[in-house]
């Protein structure tokens, strides 16, 4: 549906001060009347209809939150915004109506046409775009601290996406870090507002489908001898999962579910509603399975007792366990690298190592410097082309000459750009995704399997 222009007008004429009101946002997007203004209508215009966009006035000194809501609400009914600036001899201020109460302002799908402006900078130098409600309050909220240094996303905001435009400007320089900490705050707000688009809790969502139950029982009567065997196992579990997802379909909840991936279908929704599955034993390199059929919906049995509680002591096991690995790990490598530091900006050497980009990433390489004869090249976005599927010389840390410590255009001016000087710091990062890793397995696995071609392997 196209967005009506008098709140197209309402909704591009807002300031960074109204969308930065989590009540005003929930107020326009929802049905919530508690926070939004209330006054009574001028006598003159009791009883009155009015078409959307139409105009009345009102004394201003009766409104509690214009500083921040722009909304009112005539004796509960009906909708108005401010428009205009308050008269200073009559006290009084324009308002345009919107419609009745009861329904949202806007939809977050409602599409409407925005032209390129000052702060607002499309892709390709486009001057107009189609874009929706949702699309654009993202955009406005948590990219309008770059003032258009970050062009304008005209789909659905993913954090993946988005982390290699941002971290790309910030190598460059192109945005500052003040504004990558208002960047961070603006996505923390945002997650105030997920609701309105991907509720977590539908009536729908509180169940799966009643067939699933069948289904189960006449797997489990046909597999009693082998239902242990997690390849036997996970062609039920598909089953049940396949009929889950449908079951759930295009209900408002498959947001929520889709955006959470793998892990909401084939752990929480599989064992809240489904199954609970094969649980590998808690004894050390067994590589054994036991099927436990309940899923939690369907209750607790004598007989599974012992694995869940063993499930359960294997989560909180192994995420000890490793959490300490992983520690011990990070203490290590700080004793290697932690009097490392980068300490000047160039030592001048011409000595450096090949790298066959046939065999590395070039993206991770950006920042790094070729070595042609005498010339030095940085590996820049635009450039890298030039040196992708070739193998070349770079500048590394292995020749760098300076003493005590390494330069930057050795180790990489993104380093100087970032002006990041301690090696330990970038070190850790690695220690600190397998930490992370394990603490992840704590919440739940699932049985995956994979082909393999033995011609691939050996041949």
């Amino acid at each position: 549906m196209m967005l009506h222009a008098i709140k197209q007008q309402m909704l591009l004429g807002a300031s960074t001060k109204v969308l930065s009101d989590r009540i005003w946002l929930l107020e326009t997007l929802t049905n919530i009347s508690t926070y939004t203004n209330e006054v009574k209508y001028p006598e003159e215009f009791q009883g009155k209809t009015f078409e959307i966009g139409a105009k009345i006035s009102t004394h201003v000194l009766s409104l509690t939150r214009a500083d921040l809501s722009y909304l009112v609400r005539m004796d509960a009914s009906d909708l108005f915004f401010i428009s205009g600036e308050v008269d200073p001899t009559t006290k009084e201020v324009e308002l345009t109506y919107l419609g009745k109460s009861g329904a949202p302002i806007w939809h977050w799908r409602d599409a409407f046409y925005l032209r390129a402006s000052e702060g607002l900078v499309f892709e390709g130098n486009k001057q107009e775009v189609l874009t929706s409600v949702g699309i654009y309050l993202e955009n406005r909220i948590v990219l309008g601290v770059f003032n258009g240094k970050i062009s304008y996303v005209e789909k659905f905001i993913k954090v993946d996406d988005l982390r290699g435009k941002i971290s790309s400007a910030a190598v460059e320089g192109k945005i500052t870090v003040e504004e990558l900490e208002r960047f961070i705050d603006r996505m923390f707000f945002l997650n105030h507002m997920t609701e309105v688009c991907a509720p977590t809790m539908t009536a729908r969502s509180l169940l799966s489908d009643p067939e699933n139950t069948k289904i189960k029982q006449a797997f489990l009567e046909q597999h009693k001898d082998d239902i242990n065997d997690p390849l036997v196992a996970k062609q039920l579990e598909d089953e049940l999962k396949k009929k889950d997802k449908a079951w759930i379909g295009d209900d408002a909840s498959a947001r929520f579910f889709n955006a959470l991936g793998g892990k909401s279908w084939d752990i929480h929704r599989k064992k809240m509603f489904l199954t609970t599955g094969s649980i590998e034993n808690f004894t050390s390199g067994t590589g054994s399975y036991v099927f436990v059929p309940n899923s939690l919906m369907e209750g607790w049995t004598i007989e599974d007792f012992p694995m869940r509680c063993n499930e359960i002591r294997k989560g909180s096991y192994g995420r000890g366990t490793e959490t300490a690995k992983g520690g011990a790990e990070t203490k290590w490598l700080m004793r290697i690298f932690q009097d490392l530091s980068i300490t000047e900006d160039d030592c001048g050497t011409t000595r450096g190592i090949y790298v066959d980009f046939n065999l590395v990433d070039i993206k991770l390489c950006i920042g790094r410097i070729v070595l042609e004869g005498n010339r030095q090249i940085e590996i820049t976005p635009e450039n890298k082309s030039q040196f992708d599927k070739k193998i070349v010389k770079l500048r590394s840390p292995q020749t760098c000459e300076t003493k005590n410590g390494l330069c930057f255009e050795c180790v990489g001016r993104r380093y100087k750009t970032l002006n990041s000087r301690a090696i330990g710091i970038e070190s850790i990062n690695i220690t600190s995704r397998f930490m992370l890793l394990n603490m992840k397995n704590m919440h739940g696995t699932t049985i995956e399997t994979t082909e393999l071609n033995l011609a691939d392997v050996f041949f």
